[in-house]
């Protein structure tokens, strides 16, 4: 049998909420969640209240594993113990005013796990029995409990939540080392019920007494009395140090002691067939199979305590891997390079926006100084994106020793620095009334250019250019001349082969570029090899043929989802820029336990990865959005949810589908931005109000029907800024009208 013990995660802090508010409430979701998938073995209940955490069907499934839960598993059997009533919801309703008895218990709430293995099953009464040995050895027996037994898995299992406080006293029972006593419950089930042990179990069972493993020491008499400090005899901690590490833990202090270096102390651990190696957190010291962290042994042997007689840690010399550390050394090299260009760029754009203050004269000074301070400081945001990116694709490439070389040892591929346009010293700002044959869709502080295909070419910034197609000759054309007619110089940054494409079109152009360095940039002639000059160019592949199948099973998908509303829809991964999450996929959650949608659109998750089924997708979420946009203008003077939770109360008690796809929605960036420009759309069209009325109190009173024209032409948002929205609020300000 294994034994599993998972305390229930802390509550979130949330800014402007009271303390025992937010505890109350996160104990009310941790008690619901649980005991809903106790009962039911529906694993989605377990993670909705963690939705947050929860961005795709890889980390649903990691969160599932993390909480012991199987696939396809079925309950069994079902009940309470200390519990008064027959229902789930009156049980709820116990646990969480008894758990919230405790303000002193962080985490009142366990969910604990018994699992069997090699094909055993439960015989008649023998979960009844288990849970009474188990309760009883952890100090639990008097608590408030919820349990199920689960089938239909590879290993049946009992699950059990249970709050760790005493629904008489109010205070948390059971010690401090639960985990311990649950590998001692375990051992005498095995016993009791003859169950096979681990063969890695910490203690053994014999006559109804528990002993240690590895030392054979009475741990727990046949009454199930503990017997405190029966482990000091044996110079041990209350850790369980692996005997391989305790024989060897008195040669290895002395080595650490006598060593003046770390090259010492690593010939020394070497003779004692130890290894001493840093982490992350810390070092871990290694002898055979067997290895903990260092402080575990002796506190003497931390890498801080080691440290501070030592010097820095370095590694074993015989144990270098000197391709693995050039490796690591190119990589760490780039990455450094790369956190280095972006604060040039970025002291660049900040030393520029003071040079424009200070030509500015004093009256104007004054008017523009938070606008140009505003507009620089979202260029050195764009600089922070592009070498955001640069610098993850060069982190992706980190690895381990040991996973490098189980990868072939593979050689650092350099990453290409983002491709930019910057001003050059001898700028000069000007107007750009340039035609372009890229489409501009102007932004917060910046203007993005696609071509016709919605592809996105460049970016501007004002302060700087950012290329997204650096290979494109229409892009980098378009940048090039949109930069000369606002710069007098041209500064190109980027990797050797977008330089090389930019001296070439500007010389095409006939426009002024300079490098790093200051000087123009020249072209540098193509010179063929002689295989470039004999070998023939391959043909170009054909496009592949539609497979007739799958243009079908599409059609028919999109039919489907046309005619339904508010579907489940949910980000998969952030964008590339990170930005936000509006350019990734979208994906189809199946997983309601209602059914409205699964057997109609079963079909469609294999389909996602299709353009056309995505561009319905984000149809629908942007149909949602534009739901809730006019939900929020429409809601009551001074009603504006703030929250998520405000929000969820406005929407119909009575419209599942609506409420599914609005929980799944509540971690998009898009989501955001959607309440915060309906927000600003909403105190506008208040201070227009507020205005209208002070203005009527003025002027004489009009005619009825001219009153009501004029107050909706006060109400209609103007500005670049509130695009999004108009559609929406023209008609909810029409209702609102007829």
């Amino acid at each position: 049998m294994i034994g599993k013990l998972i305390t229930m995660r802390g509550t979130r802090l949330w800014k402007g909420v009271p303390w025992a508010a937010q505890r109350v409430r996160g104990i009310r979701s941790s008690v619901v969640a649980l005991t809903t998938y106790i009962v039911d073995a529906d694993p989605h209940a377990l993670v909705v209240e963690r939705a947050a955490e929860v961005l795709s069907l890889t980390s649903y499934a990691m969160a599932l594993d993390m909480l012991g839960v199987e696939p396809g598993e079925k309950v069994e059997e079902w009940g309470s113990r200390n519990l008064v009533g027959q229902d789930l919801e009156s049980w709820q309703q116990q646990m969480i005013a008894v758990a919230t008895m405790a303000p002193a218990t962080a985490k009142p709430m366990l969910h604990i796990i018994l699992s069997l293995v090699n094909g055993e099953e439960w015989a008649e009464g023998q979960a009844d029995e288990a849970m009474d040995i188990l309760l009883q050895i952890l100090g639990l027996a008097r608590c408030m409990i919820v349990w199920s037994r689960h089938g239909n898995t590879a290993n049946p299992h009992l699950h059990l939540c249970v709050i760790r406080v005493d629904p008489v006293t109010g205070s948390t029972v059971g010690s401090d080392w639960l985990i311990d006593d649950l590998h001692q419950a375990v051992a005498l089930i095995d016993e009791r019920q003859n169950r096979a042990r681990t063969p890695d179990a910490l203690y053994v069972a014999r006559g109804g007494a528990v002993y240690d493993v590895a030392t054979n020491a009475l741990v727990r008499d046949a009454q199930g009395k503990y017997q405190a400090g029966w482990y000091k005899p044996f110079d041990r901690k209350r850790n369980h140090l692996p005997a391989a590490l305790r024989e060897a833990k008195a040669e290895l202090i002395a080595a650490a002691q006598q060593a003046s270096t770390w090259a010492e102390l690593h010939l020394a651990f070497a003779e004692a067939k130890a290894v001493y190696e840093r982490k992350p957190s810390g070092a871990r010291i290694r002898r055979g199979s067997s290895e903990v962290k260092a402080s575990l042994v002796d506190p003497r042997l931390s890498r801080t305590r080691l440290e501070e007689r030592l010097g820095a840690f370095e590694p074993d010399p015989a144990k270098v891997n000197l391709a693995f550390e050039a490796f690591r050394a190119n990589l760490d090299a780039q990455r450094a390079d790369l956190r280095a260009r972006r604060e040039r760029e970025k002291e660049r754009v900040r030393t520029r926006a003071a040079e424009t203050l200070t030509r500015l004269p004093a009256g104007k000074k004054a008017v523009f100084k938070e606008l140009i301070e505003a507009e620089a400081q979202a260029a050195r945001s764009a600089i922070g994106d592009a070498f955001k990116a640069a610098i993850k694709h060069c982190t992706d490439q980190r690895r381990v020793e040991h996973k490098w070389m189980a990868e072939g040892q593979p050689a650092y591929a350099p990453v290409s620095i983002p491709a930019i346009f910057l001003p050059g010293d001898n700028s000069v700002d000007a107007e750009t009334r340039g035609k372009r044959d890229s489409l501009p869709k102007t932004l917060d502080w910046s203007t993005e250019y696609r071509d016709e295909a919605a592809r996105h070419l460049f970016t501007d910034h004002r302060h700087l250019i950012t290329l997204d197609e650096p290979e494109c000759i229409q892009a980098i054309d378009d940048a090039l001349s949109l930069a000369a007619e606002r710069w007098r110089d041209v500064l190109a940054k980027g990797p050797p082969a977008f330089l090389h494409l930019v001296a070439e079109r500007s010389a095409e152009l006939g426009l002024n570029v300079v490098g790093e360095d200051g000087h123009a940039l020249e072209r540098k002639p193509d010179i063929p090899s002689p295989a470039e000059e004999t070998e023939p160019k391959p043909a170009r592949e054909a496009d592949p043929v539609p497979d007739p199948e799958h243009e079908k099973r599409v059609a028919e998908a999109i039919e489907r989802l046309l005619a339904l509303t508010y579907l489940p829809l949910r980000r998969t991964r952030p964008s590339v820029d990170g930005k936000s999450r509006r350019t990734g996929d979208l994906e189809l959650v199946l997983d309601d336990p209602f059914g409205f949608y699964d057997d109609y659109l079963k079909d469609v998750p294999s389909l996602a990865a299709d353009r056309r089924i995505q561009e319905v997708f984000e149809e629908h979420r942007e149909a949602l959005f534009m739901d809730l946009s006019a939900r929020l203008l429409s809601s009551p003077a001074g009603a504006f949810p703030t929250t998520f939770e405000e929000f969820r109360e406005c929407l119909p008690k009575t419209d599942l589908k609506l409420h599914r796809a609005f929980r799944l929605v509540r971690d998009d960036e898009d989501f955001g931005a959607m309440v915060q420009k309906t927000h600003t759309i909403r105190s506008r069209l208040e201070r227009e109000a507020q205005t209208f009325s002070r203005q009527q109190q003025r002027q004489p009173p009009l005619q009825h029907t001219q009153k009501q024209q004029d107050a909706a032409t006060l109400s209609v948002p103007s500005g670049p800024e509130f695009d999004v929205l108009d559609a929406v609020w023209s008609k909810t300000r029409g209702k609102s009208h007829e």
